[in-house]
C-alpha cells in the first residue's frame, strides 16, 4: 500500500515538473543556438575586417613605375647622400 502511494506521488510530481523541465531545455537549446550564431557572426565580421585592413604588398613591384616627380626626388637626394 505504501508503495502505491510513493509511486503516486512520483507521478503527480512528475507530472508537475515535466512542462518545466521541458520549459528549461528548450531555454537552453535556444541560448546555445544563439550563442553559436553570434559566434559565427564575429568570424565572419573579424574575416572581413581582417582582409579590408590588410597590408599592401611591400615589394619592389608595388613601388615600381611611380609618377615622373618621385624618381627626380629620389635621385637628388641619393646624390645629396652621396656627397
Amino acid at each position: 500500500m505504501k508503495a502505491e502511494i510513493e509511486l503516486s506521488d512520483f507521478m503527480q510530481r512528475w507530472y508537475i515538473q515535466a512542462p518545466f523541465i521541458i520549459i528549461l531545455l528548450e531555454v537552453i537549446a535556444i541560448c546555445v543556438v544563439r550563442s553559436v550564431l553570434a559566434f559565427m557572426g564575429i568570424m565572419k565580421y573579424r574575416r572581413k575586417r581582417d582582409e579590408c585592413y590588410k597590408a599592401p604588398i611591400l615589394d619592389s613591384s608595388y613601388f615600381s613605375g611611380g609618377p615622373s616627380y618621385l624618381e627626380g626626388a629620389t635621385q637628388t637626394e641619393d646624390n645629396e647622400e652621396k656627397k
